[in-house]
């Protein structure tokens, strides 16, 4: 596991299955990120912000956890690397336009992911032939160059 994600609700102090597996991650130098769901983080978990849940959709926490892991030097290597090999297995033109759009979030990524990122391009259709792809991987590709 490269981080954990730790819902932190009323109820949450209550469970010891909660704080052994996160005392667990943290013992362990496992990032974990709160997300405040009507409590807030305590102890160790305390030190670290986290995320407000209360009045957004799952779809706007989600994202909000993406941002934090794509910022976060932790996570980051293993988030990248996922998101080059999910675009470049992309099986659809709507895919391969959705996962480029997460890379473009992307701020700095290696030379060899860069070249991978080209590379499926040419090497598959559902990326090379959707629409404006081409052109977008070229500007990203020039923004991480």
């Amino acid at each position: 596991m490269h981080a954990m994600v730790a819902l932190i609700t009323p109820d949450y102090a209550g469970s010891d299955w909660t704080d052994q597996e996160v005392g667990w991650a943290l013992g362990s130098s496992i990032y974990v990120l709160p997300v405040r769901r009507g409590a807030d983080p305590y102890g160790f978990l305390g030190e670290v912000q986290g995320i407000q849940g209360i009045g957004k959709t799952v779809e706007e926490v989600a994202d909000e956890i993406f941002g934090v892991f794509l910022r976060h030097a932790s996570t980051q290597e293993a988030l990248f690397e996922a998101l080059v090999s999910r675009f470049e297995k992309s099986a659809s033109y709507k895919a391969a336009r959705s996962n480029l759009g997460l890379l473009e979030r992307v701020q700095t990524l290696a030379p060899a992911l860069v070249t991978r990122i080209e590379i499926a391009v040419q090497t598959n259709n559902q990326v090379g032939e959707s629409i404006n792809v081409p052109e977008r991987v070229e500007r990203l590709v020039a923004r991480l160059t």
